[in-house]
């Protein structure tokens, strides 16, 4: 359990970075449409030891956010590959006409599509980590990273789905909560148009 929360509040000079123990604090659970569970933190009147003042705390949160963005964008890839392995398995061994379904042109054509996007992630995730630990442009490659992870872990969970047909619809089949969890995470930290939109404004101020 946690023993304390990381907080950024108001005060009297700016904005600061607190740090507010968690036997101090109201936590109301909700459930995400993946199984998982988030929780809203409620604080009245609790006392916090400062972390930061007006003068590094904005600094710091860019920081850390930077850091979740490229964290939540190597997740949507682990489930964009999860979600590609299934499929792959899936083509080799589901039968149709007398023959794996992956011998088909089309169903091959979009594996590797899906790859390809995986692939792309991937080296965008690379230099936007890269980019954090001091390579500059930090703001701006982590938001594609994330961006391209959002949309491209939606598009392969979908098809991974469409390829696996009427059982890939159904809750016994592992597929489906592959796509959950890409939806839960492609709108946790602001949804990939948010994203495209801070990319090309950090791009037009070359940040």
């Amino acid at each position: 359990d946690a023993t304390g929360f990381l907080v950024s509040a108001a005060g009297s000079d700016g904005i600061v970075l607190a740090l507010v123990d968690a036997g101090v604090t109201d936590i109301v659970a909700n459930e995400t449409m993946d199984g998982g569970a988030t929780g809203t933190v409620v604080l009245n009147n609790a006392p916090g030891t400062m972390i930061a003042g007006p003068n590094e705390a904005s600094a710091r949160i860019a920081a850390l956010l930077n850091t979740l963005h490229v964290s939540n964008a190597a997740e949507l890839l682990g489930v964009m590959e999860a979600a590609q392995d299934l499929t792959v398995e899936y083509l080799k061994t589901r039968e149709q006409f007398d023959k794996p379904i992956g011998a088909f042109q089309a169903l091959q054509h979009r594996a590797v599509d899906n790859l390809a996007a995986i692939e792309m992630c991937r080296s965008l995730i690379y230099q936007a980590a890269g980019a954090l630990d001091g390579g500059g442009g930090a703001p701006g490659l982590a938001s594609a990273a994330l961006s391209r992870g959002a949309k491209s872990a939606l598009d392969v969970c979908k098809s991974a789905i469409q390829v696996h047909g009427g059982i890939g619809f159904t809750d016994e089949h592992d597929i489906g909560l592959h796509l959950k969890r890409a939806m839960t995470l492609a709108a946790r930290y602001g949804n990939a148009g948010l994203h495209r939109k801070r990319y090309a404004e950090c791009a037009e101020t070359h940040d």
